[in-house]
């Protein structure tokens, strides 16, 4: 079987519409990272909800762990929920060990740029390069 009909036309296109997927890529996670340099250039601090997730990224590695996520807004006061789990809390402990409060910030930019890549490479996969983009 001739392998240039399932790569899409050869290396030349692939490697065109590779570095097209790539910049557009970029350009999508430009306002992640601008933020992300902005934030931690101003000496953020994080309050309120931020504030909150800086605690509880701070108890993963302490003696009292988090089992459940924030509370949710979404309920009635008389009867309180929780969002699913924790899982955030741990993947933001280490940056945020790390590098102190302003690793929230980066923590969260770097999770927000893998979600951004991924979903450009799985609609890449799927749909091909013009999905992609």
């Amino acid at each position: 079987m001739d392998r240039s009909l399932l790569t899409g036309g050869g290396r030349a296109r692939s490697f065109t519409s590779t570095a097209v997927l790539c910049a557009a890529t970029l350009v999508v996670l430009l306002p992640v990272l601008i933020a992300t340099a902005r934030a931690m250039g101003s000496g953020w601090l994080p309050v309120g909800d931020n504030g909150f997730m800086y605690i509880r990224t701070k108890d993963v590695f302490s003696s009292d762990p988090p089992l459940l996520f924030m509370s949710s807004l979404g309920c009635e006061i008389e009867d309180p929920c929780n969002h699913p789990g924790p899982l955030l809390f741990y993947v933001l402990a280490l940056p945020t060990e790390v590098l102190g409060r302003s690793g929230l910030a980066v923590g969260a930019a770097i999770l927000n740029s893998v979600c951004i890549v991924g979903i450009a490479l799985l609609a890449r996969r799927l749909g091909g390069t013009v999905a992609g983009l």
